[in-house]
């Protein structure tokens, strides 16, 4: 490491702690705003230039094979926590500490100076997941209508009592909004950082995390979207698109026998969900499952799932005389 890196990198340890003990508002805000300068200044000298700055800076490295992505997302994250204090957000404990994490990556980015190792970039073989209790066969159609009425019923109550102060406080969060148009017009990184702020403002919504797992399977971390993805279904374990984007991740690990556990509960959860029962096909295609995965998609239609009609097995090998 050069000696500017090492500078870099002092000034990035001493703003992190700085942030750590802050109470202050201000001085929060003042620690981790020195805590990206820092990590910025370290990325330019990693990229021998200072002409490049956010996300310029972060596609030349990765152009370089310099970042992973899930470094590249741990820079992004620690950015996006940056601009969010320094609009007046309040840290929550658990941002804190994920700054210490950030840190350590960042870290290890400016020690290596170079391309990350081949262990470093794959993912991690996909692991067995613990099995979620699946919902009873035709319950949630049932709970989903009497669900929509009974929120009617109480929206109803709630106006005619003036509950519509108490409706306009829970109006959904404005990072929501931004993440899914930054979504729809193709901008990944400004949707995760749309969805990371909304993540650390609301903990207890699955949404974020659910969009966050997507970005990451799109982008090829596989291991990042599966993390998502479970914290989504632990807090929502009744939200059927976590349960149909855990299966997508799985299905583009190789593992369409654990993908089509979560297609079906997705399924269950939504039985008009038609994304869910085309990749269902899938990954039943995948497993030798012919008659019923046709089935899932002649009743999904047409849709990026069709191309899975023609991924027959393998045919098996012909009988020997004798045999």
């Amino acid at each position: 490491m050069t000696g500017s890196s090492r500078l870099s990198l002092d000034m990035l340890r001493a703003s992190i702690a700085r942030f750590e003990r802050a109470t202050d508002p201000a001085e929060t805000a003042a620690a981790l705003a020195d805590a990206w300068d820092g990590t910025e200044a370290a990325l330019q000298h990693l990229a021998g230039t200072t002409a490049l700055r956010g996300q310029e800076l972060l596609r030349e490295l990765r152009a370089r094979n310099y970042l992973t992505l899930r470094e590249a997302h741990a820079i992004v994250d620690l950015g996006g926590l940056a601009e969010r204090v320094g609009a007046g957000h309040q840290p929550t404990q658990a941002e804190r500490e994920g700054a210490r994490e950030m840190y350590a990556t960042i870290t290890a980015v400016l020690e290596r100076r170079g391309p990350p190792g081949p262990s470093a970039t794959a993912d991690p073989a996909p692991q067995p997941l613990p099995e979620l209790p699946l919902p009873p066969s035709g319950g949630p159609a049932r709970r989903n209508v009497m669900g929509r009425v009974m929120v009617g019923v109480a929206l109803l109550a709630l106006v005619g009592a003036g509950g519509w102060v108490v409706w306009a406080m829970q109006r959904e969060p404005a990072e929501l909004r931004r993440g899914r148009a930054a979504y729809a017009a193709g901008d990944r990184l400004g949707a995760r950082n749309a969805f990371s702020a909304a993540s650390g403002r609301y903990p207890r919504l699955a949404e974020p995390l659910i969009y966050l797992g997507r970005i990451s399977r799109e982008e090829g971390d596989l291991a990042s979207a599966r993390e998502y993805l479970r914290r989504a279904i632990v807090i929502e374990p009744a939200n059927p698109l976590g349960h149909r984007e855990l299966g997508s991740v799985l299905l583009a690990s190789g593992r369409p026998d654990l993908a089509r556990s979560f297609y079906e509960r997705a399924i269950r959860l939504d039985p008009e969900d038609k994304t869910a029962q085309g990749y269902m096909g899938c990954a039943l295609m995948r497993l030798g499952q012919v008659p019923v995965a046709q089935r899932f998609l002649a009743r999904a239609g047409a849709g990026p799932w069709s191309a899975c009609a023609t991924l027959l097995p393998p045919a098996p090998p012909p009988a020997t005389p004798g045999s």
